[in-house]
């Protein structure tokens, strides 16, 4: 059972892989200047300001409840999802992406990962210790939280989102790594309807998710300056060349 389950998400990271990573689809000269970036920056910026926003204008509850109905998509596409912010996928992805695109993309994917969770693992369970998640917190507060058949969602640990802090960690690399602009758009945008996904599920409330892609935004300057340090004492493969705008 277990295995068949890691088996089918490791052939949504296959499909994946094919659809968007083409060879020389990468450049390991970030500073492509601003205004090719910001195809990565708006998705993210108008995800995480508009989050922001709902926690000013509404209370914890309404927050939650905006959100979760922003999107009326079926769980099973929220499954779907939300799973790019998983930790298997992104073990898959960092080894698809070692086989198939180079290793010093894999590398940099890694790290930003590592980074993320080690992150949103130390704050759960030290300084946000139980954390009451929605559905626990609604229950809390005497309050009626109307949950989907198929959705089991957690009650403790809530903040920040982890899968969040993965998805804008490691998408929001490859959109920064990106050469195309569309392919910058289509990583930003994944990483942004992944946090909405945990909200959509039931898992996280809009400042779990908010802070999540606050660290997982932190982790790409942090991860490109690791792999630079870690380039220089171990070569992996040579930069990436620019290639032709797709």
């Amino acid at each position: 059972m277990l295995f068949s389950k890691v088996k089918s998400k490791v052939s949504i990271s296959q499909g994946f892989m094919k659809v968007l990573f083409f060879k020389e689809a990468f450049t390991f000269a970030p500073m492509q200047g601003s205004k090719n970036q910001l195809a990565t920056i708006i998705p993210l910026l108008i995800a995480t300001v508009g989050l922001a926003i709902s926690l000013l204008l509404f209370k914890k509850a309404d927050a939650f409840l905006f959100w979760n109905q922003l999107l009326p998509l079926p769980t099973s596409a929220w499954q779907v999802i939300t799973f790019v912010g998983d930790g298997i996928f992104a073990a898959s992805l960092v080894v698809l992406i070692a086989l198939f695109q180079n290793r010093s993309l894999a590398a940099a994917v890694l790290l930003s990962w590592l980074l993320g969770a080690a992150l949103a693992q130390g704050l759960k369970h030290t300084v946000f210790k139980d954390e009451p998640r929605p559905v626990l917190w609604f229950e809390q507060h005497d309050l009626t939280l109307e949950i989907p058949g198929g959705i089991k969602p957690h009650a403790h640990n809530s903040m920040p989102s982890g899968h969040t802090t993965t998805a804008f960690g490691v998408f929001g690399l490859l959109a920064w790594l990106s050469v195309a602009k569309t392919r910058k758009v289509v990583f930003a945008t994944l990483a942004c309807l992944a946090g909405i996904s945990r909200i959509a599920l039931f898992q996280h409330f809009p400042a779990d998710v908010l802070a999540g892609a606050f660290l997982g935004m932190c982790t790409i300057p942090a991860s490109l300056y690791l792999y630079n340090v870690f380039q220089k004492r171990f070569p992996l493969q040579a930069n990436l060349p620019f290639i032709q705008k797709r």
